[in-house]
């Protein structure tokens, strides 16, 4: 029998993503993630009154884990002479949805949501081709998360195997997560330079 969680990198693997190809095309990935960071703590504390167990933990792991990052994709984007925008619709219905999932199905769908943020970070040689062109220190979200998310991943695949019973729920989140992810991006970053 086939894990969830390799289930669920499977397709997340079968969207293709949009490369970053200039300038544009950075800061619109950047202020994009700016939009998704910032409604990363009030997922996980709305999980976490929905969660029971050993979800509930990890959820108030993943919490201390991701605090602050949308404050440090701010100041990176500022680095770049650049702000993020006050309201993002992209961001607003890609993470939006799981608010609806955390109230109308339950908490495990926000498993799929971060496993289409985490299981495939950005290759460190893409970061530090990026790091070459925009300085280290407009890269240090990104570079966090290519590193840490490795981590990350291997305790989010045992989480998911451990709520094997929810696949569905888990693996429909993550595929619609990163169609949505892809296709706001390669919105973004068309004509981008």
């Amino acid at each position: 029998m086939i894990a969830a969680s390799t289930t669920v990198l499977h397709h997340i693997r079968s969207v293709e993503l949009p490369k970053i190809t200039g300038h544009d095309a950075f800061v619109a990935y950047l202020k994009f993630g700016h939009g998704i960071m910032r409604a990363s703590a009030s997922l996980l504390e709305l999980a976490i009154t929905k969660a029971q167990g050993a979800l509930r933990e990890y959820y108030a792991n993943h919490l201390e884990e991701e605090r602050d990052h949308a404050a440090w994709l701010a100041q990176d984007l500022h680095l770049l002479g650049e702000v993020p925008p006050k309201i993002d619709h992209a961001a607003a219905a890609t993470a939006g949805a799981q608010y609806y999932y955390l109230h109308h199905v339950g908490p495990h769908a926000l498993l799929g949501y971060i496993a289409a943020l985490e299981f495939r970070p950005m290759p460190i040689e893409e970061v530090e081709g990026l790091e070459r062109l925009y300085g280290k220190p407009a890269m240090r979200t990104v570079r966090h998360h290519a590193v840490h998310d490795l981590e990350h991943s291997k305790e989010l695949a045992r989480v998911i195997d451990l709520h094997e019973q929810f696949a569905d729920v888990i693996t429909y989140s993550a595929f619609v997560t990163t169609k949505m992810l892809a296709y706001y991006l390669a919105d973004r970053m068309k004509g981008a330079t």
